[in-house]
C-alpha cells in the first residue's frame, strides 16, 4: 500500500538557492513524523524489540551486584561480570548489527534474538531460583550477547 497521503508533510520543506538555504518547518510537523513512523509496516514490531532490550538490559545492570554476588562470590566478580556484560553488549551489536545490515533480514533477526533471548533470561531465572551462582554469571553473559544485540537491528 501507498504511504504517500501518510508521508506528506511529514518532512521539512528545504530550498536551496546558491547563497541562501530556507528550511520551513511546519508548526504539526513533529506530529506528522510520528504518524508516518507509525503507518510504516514494522516500525511498532521494532519498537517494541528496542523497548524490551533496552529494559532487559538496564534492569541488569542495575541488579548486577546482587546477581553475581549469589552464594557468596567476592565482590571483584561483579566488576568483572559487569564489565564482561557491558563489552559483550558492544561487541555483540557491532557483529549482529554489520551482518543484518549486510542480510537486510530485519525481521528474522529481531525475533530469532527475541527467542533466544527468552531462553537466556529462562536460564537466569532457573539459576537464580536453585541458588546456581556460577551458571547465572554465565547466563547473564550469554543474554548480554543476544539481547543487547538487538538494540541496532530494531
Amino acid at each position: 500500500p501507498s504511504l504517500q497521503g501518510v508521508d506528506e508533510g511529514a518532512e521539512p520543506l528545504v530550498t536551496f538557492t546558491p547563497h541562501h538555504l530556507d528550511i520551513d518547518i511546519r508548526d504539526d510537523q513533529v506530529i506528522r513524523s510520528i504518524q508516518a513512523c507509525f503507518s510504516r509496516p514494522g516500525f511498532i514490531h521494532s519498537l517494541v524489540a528496542f523497548t524490551v532490550s533496552g529494559i532487559v538490559i538496564n534492569t541488569l545492570s542495575t541488579f548486577m551486584d546482587y546477581l553475581v554476588r549469589l552464594n557468596g562470590a567476592p565482590r571483584a566478580y561483579t566488576g568483572i561480570v559487569g564489565g564482561t556484560f557491558q563489552f559483550v553488549i558492544m561487541i555483540s551489536s557491532l557483529i549482529v548489527g554489520k551482518q543484518t545490515d549486510n542480510t537486510r533480514a530485519y525481521y528474522s533477526v529481531i525475533i530469532g534474538m527475541l527467542v533466544v533471548g527468552a531462553f537466556g533470561l529462562a536460564e537466569c531465572g532457573v539459576s537464580l531460583d536453585s541458588d546456581r551462582g556460577s551458571e547465572l554469571r554465565w547466563a547473564l553473559v550469554v543474554v548480554a550477547g543476544v539481547v543487547g544485540a538487538l538494540l541496532p537491528p530494531s
